[in-house]
Parts: structure tokens; C-alpha cells; sequence
């Protein structure tokens, strides 16, 4: 016998305002490495990683608003015959017409910017002009929410907070504080004096916007910004400015803060960047179509049963025994900080009750039941959304098991519910469990008292981006390191030859590209060493190297086919041990990868030779011209 889809729904609140009782953050924020993924990629154009990045600057540039409703998800799906691509959108919706009219508006947007990518620009030269045609289709789409990022418009508030201009200014000031011998001890010299130039270049395009308010000079704000986010160090400058009640800055937060506005201002103009190179590659994604999700009325129906009435008994019955002790409300009451004027049942059932009547379905949701609907052979792989996932979205996602999403703040917003589908009652009735499960789990830990308050975490924060690449710059190239924190390994890339990180180790192995323990590094292709050196010479034909837990991997990059054969670059690559490494000279260029968050730009020296650490592990390139 079908159990009434209001059953099922009531459960789903239920559990639902349990675990909130229970833990109002259960999960630590977290990302998914890509290396942990699961599912083939059997049939898909696009490898994981840039169907990621695809929907992270989807969904990043589809928050056009400053505010919490309607917040945007994406994800991509690949026609079944690989001739086209899908991006769906949704946002966060309480009843079928929410946001009718923002999601038509980000539709026409979204084709705006791809219609650049879809002119033949891809020529030599072609690539500065291609980002910023991209970047000015960005910005117009985006001027609203960038403006209230720079604090230059936005909401009324009692204490309106200072604009980027006023930060910066303040930070410049604060920066004559700064110990001498600590700008001298950590090398930021140089650091402090490009943050000063960059800061009054932010500064005076900011002056120039307000004096006349047009797409064309926000595009000028948001370069400067990304020029200033590139200043080498900027992390650990601001960090060095000091604060207190005597000092300039008084604010403990300053520097979070002011470096929070500059990278997520300068991911405008990344997003550009990151569109035209996978663009470049993978000519699939020029024609991109745009499709917003929508399902059907019935999804935003509300369970109606007059005779139901929440009862913390009855769900804690159900729990079961817990270690062989069933639990009661009195003994759950024990391990609870409830309100001193509502015990545990009153609060349990007034949020049921707010659950079944006001609760929204979550961008992410509405994606997974518009994907199951259209029964894709080539589900989408990757969804994300403008803000780290809830944890009931993480919950809801890792049990439906199709799809990733790479971070989540882990707090539970008990506004949440599921779409009243027949089609998804099966999905349903497994979440149930799960939420069931969690409970148990919290309940078990509470009583061994091993369940600490959480803060309230950061809900919106940027994964590096793919094409975020330091660069080395030479007279005969560069080479550029990509700051990819999700994945296994950091990966290191090349102008004229690209290391990147492999999807996975599971990869690696599969295609014996994995070297073992201490080994100098080898080539999956077996390239020859330098017996005198047992260096591995690098060429465009043997790309795979492996070094403990850093993975390099070289990918020529050119505008055609002809141009990557009239490459002849070599490389040779070896790892220091640690007496080689403490020989080398105080001015040789180590860059740490593990320690990169942004852009930056180093010169190779003289030599053509540099080294790269990550994980304890120093590997030393040596470009042969």
C-alpha cells in the first residue's frame, strides 16, 4: 500500500526540526576534493574539473543581487550525441512563481556572455580581447552585486559600513605601523610598496564611477581590484598591519574583511579568464545553451492534513534504541540548550508546523528533481550553488549519489523541504533515513558529551579557480601554477607547457602514472633521464610525473595544431632530496603551491631554473632554452 505523499512530507519536517533541536551546525565546513569523486566518465566531453568550474562561475556570477532570497544553482548537462551543452539554473523557491522574473533575466544575461564566446575569435591575440568583451558582459549583468560588494550601494542600514575606497585608505595608513623588521623578515618590501600603488589605482577608478555611474568604468574598478588581489604576499601584509583601541585599525576583522571584498571582486574578472580558456579548449562550450529548471506546479503543493499535529514522542520512538536505550523527552531535554520559556516538545512542534507551511526548496533540490524528470542518460556530474551548500543540501546530495557539490558550510537551515513529486518518493523516503541516522548519531555523541557548539561558519566562500594560475614569466615563456586546493595535489602549468592536477590518484593508478615513495620522478611514457643528474627531461610527448603527493602533469598549450608541433621547448624536472635542498642559495626561487591563494607573478631567473614544494616535497625545474 502507497503511503499519502503528506505522510512522508510531515516525516521530512520532522526530522528535519529534530536534528535541528539537536545541532543547529552539525557539520564542520568542508570541500570535496575532485580526487574523491566516484562515477565514470564514460560518454562526457568535458572532464569533472571543468564541468565543475563551469558551474561554480555559473552560479557565482548568477547571484546579480545583494541579499538572501533567491539564491542561484547550476549545473550542466551533455546532450546523450555530445552536440551540445546545457546549463541549468534555478534559485531558491517557496511557491511555483518565486523568481519568475530574476530567472528570465539570467537566462538573457547568461546568452549575452556566451555570445561572445561564440564569435570566431580564437585566433592569435585573440585572447586578451575575448576576456574582455567577456568581462564587460559580466559586469553589466553583475553591476548591482559588485557595487554592494565595493560597499560603493546597497541596503539602508542604522551604520552604513565603509565603502572600498574608505578600507583601502585605512589600510594604507594602517600599513606605516607595520614593524619594519617584520616587512624586512618576511620579504614584503616590495609587497607593501605594489599594495600602496595598486590601492590608489583602486581608488581613483572608484572616484571615477561615482562621478559618472556606467557599466564601462565599474569594468575599470573591477581590473584594478584584481590588479591589487595580485599583489604578491597581500595575505600576509594586511595580516601584519596592526589593530587595537590605539592603533588606526581598530577592527580585529579588518584584514579578513578587506581581503574577502578583494577576492571575491577580483572573481569577476577570473570568471572571464576561466570561460575563454575552457572555451578555448573545449569548443563545446561556446555553444552552450541556457535553460532554466522548472518543475511542475504540483512540486510546490503543501502537504494538508487538519488532524496532523507534531509529536517529539513519536518521532524519538521511531528513533529506535540508541546503544540499547531508548530515549525520552525528558532525557533528551538533559543535552539541549532549549529556550528557558519553551521546552524541547513546544520548540519541536512550532518548527514543524513553520516547516510544512513556509519552508523553500533549495536551487540545489529543484535541479536533482528537474534531472531525474528528464531521465538524462548523461546525468550531470557536478551542481553548485552561489553559497556553500547547507548541510541538508550536503545530506541530500551524498545520498542521492549522482552528483558532487565541492563545499559546505555544514549549518542546518530548517526552512528546507523537498518537492512533492511522486517521482521522488523514493529519494525521499532514503533521505528520511539518513536524517534518522544523523539523529542518532548526535544523540549517541551528545550523551558522551562529545558534541561542541560550532560557530556560525562563513556561508559563502570561492574555490580557486582552475585558470587562477601563478605565473613565472621568462623572455621565452612562462610557466604558470595553478592554486586548485580541492583537488589531490596542487598542479603546476606552463604558458608553453601546462602542469596540471589529475582528477584523481585513482587516475594516476589506473594509468600508471603514479611513482612509488622516494623514486626520482618518472614519466609515465618513459622519458629519459640524465644519468648524471637522474633529472627527467620533459617534452610535450611525456607529461605524466608523479613526486610522493605532488602530481605534475605538462599539457602543451597553443592556438592550433601546427603551433603545439612547432614547439620544442624542453624541461627537465627532478626531486631535491634534503641535503640538495638546504645547498640551495638564498636567492633561488622556491614557491611554495600549498601556500598560493591568489594570481601571482614571479621571473625565472637567469639559469631558467626554479623549484616547486608542496607537502614537505621540493622539486626542481630546470627550462632549457
Amino acid at each position: 500500500m502507497t503511503r499519502p505523499p503528506h505522510i512522508a512530507a510531515e516525516r521530512c519536517a520532522e526530522n528535519i526540526a529534530l536534528n535541528y533541536l539537536l545541532h543547529q551546525v552539525p557539520e564542520s565546513p568542508q570541500q570535496t576534493p575532485i580526487g574523491r569523486v566516484q562515477g565514470s566518465a564514460n560518454g562526457y566531453l568535458l572532464p569533472f574539473s571543468k564541468e565543475r568550474d563551469l558551474v561554480e562561475i555559473l552560479s557565482f556570477l548568477a547571484k546579480t543581487k545583494d541579499g538572501s532570497d533567491y539564491i542561484p544553482a547550476a549545473c550542466i548537462e551533455q546532450d546523450p550525441n555530445g552536440a551540445a551543452l546545457k546549463a541549468l539554473l534555478a534559485v531558491n523557491k517557496r511557491t511555483y512563481t518565486d523568481g519568475y522574473g530574476l530567472l528570465q533575466s539570467l537566462k538573457a544575461g547568461f546568452e549575452d556572455i556566451f555570445n561572445v564566446l561564440r564569435r570566431p575569435l580564437y585566433g592569435r591575440g585573440s585572447s586578451t580581447e575575448i576576456t574582455k568583451q567577456l568581462l564587460e558582459k559580466i559586469v553589466q549583468l553583475c553591476s548591482s552585486r559588485i557595487t554592494c560588494r565595493l560597499r560603493l550601494t546597497g541596503k539602508k542600514r542604522k551604520e552604513s559600513k565603509a565603502t572600498i575606497k574608505d578600507i583601502l585608505q585605512k589600510a594604507a595608513e594602517g600599513a606605516r605601523q607595520i614593524n619594519s623588521q617584520k616587512l624586512h623578515q618576511f620579504d614584503l618590501e616590495e609587497s607593501l610598496s605594489l599594495f600602496k600603488e595598486k590601492s590608489k589605482s583602486v581608488i581613483q577608478s572608484v572616484n571615477e564611477w561615482s562621478h559618472h555611474r556606467v557599466s564601462s568604468r565599474l569594468v575599470v574598478v573591477v581590473e584594478m581590484v584584481y590588479q591589487l588581489n595580485n599583489v604578491p604576499g597581500l595575505h600576509q601584509l594586511l595580516q601584519l598591519i596592526p589593530s587595537g583601541p590605539t592603533k588606526i585599525i581598530k577592527e580585529s576583522a579588518f584584514a579578513v574583511s578587506l581581503l574577502n571584498i578583494i577576492r571575491k571582486v577580483s572573481r569577476y574578472k577570473e570568471a572571464a579568464r576561466v570561460l575563454h580558456r575552457i572555451a578555448k579548449k573545449f569548443p563545446l562550450v561556446r555553444n552552450i545553451e541556457i535553460h532554466v529548471a522548472t518543475l511542475p506546479k504540483e512540486a510546490f503543493d503543501r502537504p494538508h492534513h487538519p488532524e496532523y499535529s507534531p509529536s517529539l514522542s513519536a518521532v524519538l520512538c521511531r528513533l529506535g534504541k540508541i546503544d540499547g536505550k531508548q530515549y525520552n523527552i525528558s532525557q533528551i531535554s538533559q543535552f539541549l540548550r532549549c529556550d528557558k520559556t519553551k521546552g524541547p516538545s513546544d520548540q519541536f512542534s512550532e518548527q514543524t508546523t513553520r516547516i510544512l507551511l513556509e519552508a523553500k526548496i533549495h536551487a540545489e533540490i529543484q535541479l536533482i528533481a528537474y534531472c531525474e524528470l528528464q531521465d538524462f542518460p548523461l546525468f550531470p556530474r557536478a551542481i553548485a550553488s552561489s553559497k556553500d551548500a547547507c548541510f541538508l543540501c550536503h545530506a541530500f546530495i551524498r545520498s542521492h549519489g549522482k552528483m558532487s557539490t565541492s563545499r559546505t558550510h555544514g549549518r542546518l537551515y530548517p526552512g528546507w523541504r523537498l518537492p512533492m513529486l511522486l517521482s521522488f518518493k523514493r529519494l525521499e523516503h532514503r533521505f528520511n533515513e539518513v536524517l534518522l541516522n544523523y539523529a542518532r548519531q548526535t544523540i549517541k555523541a551528545r550523551h558522551k558529551g562529545q558534541v561542541d557548539a560550532r560557530p556560525q561558519p562563513n556561508e559563502s566562500t570561492l574555490l580557486p579557480m582552475v585558470a587562477s594560475a601563478s605565473t613565472m614569466s621568462s623572455v621565452h615563456g612562462s610557466v604558470q601554477i595553478n592554486t586548485e586546493r580541492t583537488a589531490w595535489v596542487p598542479s603546476v602549468s606552463l604558458d608553453t607547457g601546462t602542469m596540471k592536477t589529475a582528477d584523481s590518484i585513482a587516475e594516476l593508478v589506473e594509468r600508471k602514472h603514479l611513482s612509488v615513495g622516494s623514486e626520482l620522478l618518472k614519466s609515465c611514457f618513459q622519458a629519459p633521464s640524465d644519468p648524471s643528474t637522474g633529472a627527467v627531461n620533459l617534452t610535450a610527448s611525456s607529461p605524466f610525473f608523479s613526486a610522493g603527493r605532488l602530481h605534475i602533469y605538462f599539457e602543451m598549450e597553443g592556438n592550433s595544431t601546427l603551433e603545439l608541433a612547432s614547439q620544442s621547448l624542453v624541461y627537465s624536472i627532478e626531486i631535491m632530496t634534503g641535503d640538495q635542498t638546504t645547498m640551495l642559495s638564498a636567492g633561488s626561487l622556491i614557491v611554495d603551491v600549498m601556500k598560493l591563494e591568489r594570481e601571482m607573478t614571479y621571473r625565472i631567473p637567469a639559469d631558467g631554473t626554479f623549484c616547486i614544494s608542496a607537502h614537505g616535497i621540493v622539486v626542481k625545474i630546470v627550462c632549457k632554452r
